[in-house]
């Protein structure tokens, strides 16, 4: 359960910058990066168990819910299930290396729990 709950909250806090990677370049892009990164090592920080898996799936559960996110305002027109499939599978390629990045995050995250809080 607590595994379950620190990846769909990093995920979602993801939302902030997985919203406006349009507009994330230079500067602010390594910082849009950073941003994914620190929410990756919350959820291996409190995941506890399985840390590296925690923080990729954190960034992977906010590219699947800034998708359907996107998505959302298209379902008035024809498109079907098939078009949201390609469209988070597309979103879902794009994001390989930021989640493996995020797995190396969550397993920090994790060290640092496991050397700063007593059993």
């Amino acid at each position: 359960m607590r595994f379950a709950l620190a990846v769909i909250a990093a995920g979602a806090a993801d939302l902030a910058v997985l919203l406006r990677i349009d507009q994330w370049f230079g500067i602010a892009g390594l910082l849009a990066i950073l941003y994914l990164f620190l929410a990756s090592a919350g959820a291996g920080f409190f995941a506890r168990r399985r840390t590296a898996l925690a923080g990729g799936l954190a960034v992977v559960a906010g590219t699947l819910l800034s998708g359907l996110v996107q998505y959302a305002p298209r379902l008035t027109y024809a498109n079907d299930f098939g078009v949201l499939l390609g469209f988070e599978l597309q979103l879902l390629i794009a994001v390989v290396p930021y989640a493996i990045g995020g797995g190396i995050a969550g397993g920090l995250g994790g060290a640092a729990r496991r050397r700063f809080l007593p059993r």
